[in-house]
C-alpha cells in the first residue's frame, strides 16, 4: 500500500513538473526572475504581502503568467517575497539593485511598461523601488522608466513617515497610472481590511483611481479572507488570511485573481 502510494505521488510529481516548463532564476535574495523567451515588450513585478515566501509569490506570479499577463504582452517576470515585517522596516530586499536592472533593461530592451501588482505590505516595498527610481536617490537620472510604470496597490497601505516608504506627489507624477484596488462581496455587504486606505489612494493623485473587485462568491467571512480575494478568488480560510495556501495553492478549485487587471484591456497601455 506504501509503495503504491509513493508511486502516485511521483508519478503526479512529474506530471506537474511536466506541466511547468518556466524556468526561474535567482536575481538577488528573496528575488526571483524569469525571461519566458515569448514575444512582448512589457515586464511584470509581483510583491507579496508581509511574511509571504519566495516560492509561493513566484507561484502566484506564475499562475497570474498563464491566465492573463501572457496576453498583455509580458515576457520578464520579478517575484518579490513578502516584507519580514508589516511596514517593511528591515529594507532586507535589494530594491537598488532591481533599480538598477529595470533601468538597464529599458535602456537595452525596447520596454513599453512595466505592470506592478503590490499586495498588503508589499506595497511599501514596491514604494521603496519607487524611491530609488525616481525620489531622493533618484537612480533613473534619464527619467528611462518614467510613464512606464502601471501600478496596482492589492489592499495595500499609502506609506507614512510611522509605517512604509510613502507613495508621494513626487513619484506619483513619475508613474502611469495607479490602481487602488480593494475587495467587495456584495453578497455579504463586507469589504477587504485596507479598502478605506484603497479609497483615499484612488482620489488621491491625478492619475490615480480606485478599482472595486466583487468577489461574491468566495466564501469569505472575516475581511483578513477578503484581503487574500485579490490573490486567489476562494480564500482557503473563510475567516482571515492563509498566506501558505492562497498564494501557494493557487488551482482550479482555487483559481488566481486577475479581474483587476481587466482595466488593461480596456484602457490599452501606452
Amino acid at each position: 500500500m506504501i509503495k503504491t502510494l509513493l508511486l502516485i505521488l511521483v508519478v503526479n510529481s512529474l506530471y506537474l513538473y511536466g506541466q511547468n516548463t518556466l524556468k526561474w532564476e535567482k536575481f538577488v535574495s528573496g528575488v526571483e526572475y524569469l525571461n519566458t523567451g515569448e514575444e512582448g515588450d512589457n515586464i511584470f513585478i509581483g510583491y507579496g504581502g508581509w511574511s509571504t515566501k519566495p516560492y509561493a509569490v513566484q507561484f502566484w506570479c506564475e499562475k497570474l503568467y498563464n491566465a492573463e499577463l501572457n496576453k498583455l504582452g509580458v515576457v520578464k517576470i520579478f517575484s518579490v517575497k513578502g516584507p519580514d515585517s508589516p511596514c517593511y522596516d528591515e529594507k532586507e530586499i535589494a530594491d537598488s539593485l532591481m533599480a538598477l536592472k529595470l533601468i538597464e533593461m529599458c535602456s537595452s530592451n525596447k520596454i513599453q511598461n512595466i505592470i506592478v501588482a503590490a499586495h498588503s505590505s508589499g506595497a511599501f516595498v514596491a514604494h521603496n523601488l519607487f524611491q530609488y527610481l525616481f525620489g531622493k536617490v533618484k537612480l533613473d537620472v534619464s527619467e528611462l522608466l518614467k510613464d512606464k510604470i502601471i501600478y496596482f496597490n492589492l489592499d495595500g497601505g499609502i506609506g507614512s513617515n510611522d509605517c512604509g516608504a510613502p507613495l508621494d506627489s513626487n513619484i506619483a507624477s513619475k508613474l502611469n497610472r495607479i490602481y487602488a484596488v480593494y475587495a467587495y462581496d456584495s453578497l455579504s455587504n463586507k469589504y477587504s481590511s485596507n479598502y478605506e486606505t484603497m479609497i483615499l489612494l484612488g482620489h488621491k493623485f491625478t492619475n490615480s483611481e480606485e478599482i472595486k473587485v466583487n468577489v461574491a462568491g468566495c466564501g469569505c467571512i472575516g475581511k483578513w479572507c477578503l484581503h487574500d480575494a485579490l490573490i486567489t478568488k476562494l480564500p482557503y480560510n473563510p475567516e482571515k488570511y492563509d498566506l501558505i495556501n492562497d498564494y501557494g495553492g493557487i488551482n482550479d478549485k482555487h483559481p488566481v485573481q486577475t479581474d483587476y487587471l481587466k482595466v488593461l484591456k480596456i484602457k490599452k497601455p501606452n
